[in-house]
């Protein structure tokens, strides 16, 4: 049987989302083991996004900015607009799957 007191030390380390650092003998922690804040998958799946979104303007940009007289270079810009809009369709569901709960996921096993 786990102790109460022991029960709240574990809530308060998952409460901090921090695994509990090595104790140093006379209290408190070693310098140092306390470990940076990860950003979340979804978060980082964000700024792809985000970074895709910036590539389409540019390359939007491009496209306005392309001589009639450079056929090339005007199906080069257009391959580049559809490969930046492809990537936040593809992304996109994922990362709302991982915000929303397990049990709402497609893939999700009772």
């Amino acid at each position: 049987m786990v102790s109460a007191r022991a029960c709240a030390a574990l809530r308060a380390a998952a409460r901090s989302q921090r695994a509990p650092g090595p104790a140093v003998p006379g209290g408190g922690h070693r310098a140092g083991s306390e470990r940076a804040p990860q950003p979340s998958p979804a978060t980082a799946r964000a700024q792809v996004v985000m970074g895709y979104m910036v590539g389409v303007a540019a390359m939007l940009a491009a496209f306005y900015f392309t001589p009639a007289s450079m056929p090339k270079l005007q199906w080069a810009t257009v391959f580049m607009i559809g490969f930046f809009l492809y990537g936040p369709q593809m992304l996109i569901g994922l990362c709302g799957a991982e915000l929303a709960r397990p049990a709402l996921n497609s893939n999700h096993i009772p």
